[in-house]
């Protein structure tokens, strides 16, 4: 009688014990997809093409094994300013089409953190990666979440105001 009314809280902190350190490893793995995809693209010497992007973003698969990252993206933003001018959203990839920034889009006015500004003539890299997570025993525990990260990176080598080519088929801007 008592093991009956134990069993549903056993379940439970079981389910727990095994969902919750896997959804802190994929969010680790997330925060490095974020991270190593991001500073590729700073590190780029003169400039950058949508094939390269294209490149780089199939790294996140290889980042995230043994866990797949098909139900991720990545979006790669570059930040420029003028003299004069506000801060702008030079260019834009994404690698999966339909999959947004939560800066904005390309020629916007970025939403930036506080106290985080764009010095004239200078260019920022912005990775951001979203992730749906999805437990492995459905909504027994809960549904699921959407994890977000993002990482801000300045360009070691050259300006990366634009991208040559574009980025082939993935509904993205340049």
């Amino acid at each position: 009688m008592e093991f009956a009314a134990a069993l549903p809280f056993l379940v439970i902190l079981a389910l727990g014990a095994f969902e919750v350190p896997r959804g802190l490893i994929i969010y680790q793995k997330i925060t490095r997809v974020t991270v190593e995809i991001g500073d590729l693209v700073a590190r780029q010497p003169v400039g950058i093409t949508g094939d390269q992007l294209q490149d780089l973003f199939s790294g996140a698969d290889e980042i995230m094994r043994p866990f797949s990252f098909e139900p991720g993206a990545v979006v790669i933003s570059s930040i420029t300013r003028a003299k004069n001018e506000q801060a702008k959203i030079a260019w834009q990839c994404s690698s999966k089409a339909g999959v947004g920034s939560k800066i904005g889009g390309s020629g916007d006015t970025p939403s930036l953190p506080a106290n985080f500004t764009v010095d004239t003539g200078a260019n920022v890299i912005v990775a951001e990666t979203r992730y749906n997570f999805a437990p492995v025993f459905g909504n027994i525990i809960w549904s699921g979440m959407e994890y977000y990260d993002v990482a801000y990176f300045r360009p070691r080598g050259n300006n990366l105001s634009g991208i040559s080519g574009g980025c082939d088929g993935d509904g993205s801007t340049s």
